[in-house]
């Protein structure tokens, strides 16, 4: 079942795939959001 499952347009698509593509997109804005917040803390300090 986890293998493989049928999407609207008959293609085959792999959840483990999907469920991989959605992690990575989460962890790379995750990191983005990281360096955002670092780059503000270090004018937040260089402007104090």
């Amino acid at each position: 079942m986890w293998g493989a499952a049928t999407d609207q347009n008959g293609t085959n698509v792999d959840h483990r795939e999907v469920v991989g593509t959605i992690v990575g997109h989460t962890t790379a804005t995750l990191a983005d959001i990281r360096m955002f917040m670092t780059a503000l803390a270090a004018l937040g300090c260089g402007n104090g």
